[in-house]
């Protein structure tokens, strides 16, 4: 399951809190670096060849800003960041994307499917309009 030659070797050394903030906030920094407006993220080489910019929680845009939004509610990391002003198109993505699957395009769930990019945005960004549909 595990291919040693894509991971980073363990290393033994001392737990150091500093050195985790700091790579957390490398790991944090690398992901708004890759974040276009437009098309979000690209996608994973082994997301089952998915095209960039998938919007979803489980595959996508939905799921990274979530991430990244929890690590900064429990004070993980110091990078600051807002996706408020991209969260309406991402709704709007994600519903796309979820009518073009036969099976999901009425039924979608919280990981696949448009109620996990509402309830992101809810979270972010509260709204009686998205509140009746979630």
């Amino acid at each position: 399951m595990i291919e040693q030659a894509r991971h980073v070797p363990l290393l033994s050394r001392p737990w150091d809190p500093k050195e985790a903030a700091k790579a957390v906030d490398e790991v944090v920094a690398d992901a708004l670096q890759h974040f276009d407006p437009e098309r979000f993220w690209p996608a994973h080489a082994r997301d089952d060849g998915l095209q960039d910019g998938h919007s979803g929680i489980y595959f996508g845009a939905a799921g990274v800003i979530w991430g990244l939004e929890h690590l900064r509610r429990v004070g993980a990391t110091t990078v600051e960041f807002d996706f408020r002003p991209h969260l309406p198109r991402l709704l709007d993505r994600t519903k796309a994307e979820m009518a073009t699957y036969k099976d999901y395009a009425s039924n979608g769930s919280l990981l696949f499917g448009d109620l996990g990019t509402a309830l992101l945005i809810m979270r972010l960004e509260p709204s009686s309009t998205l509140a009746d549909p979630i």
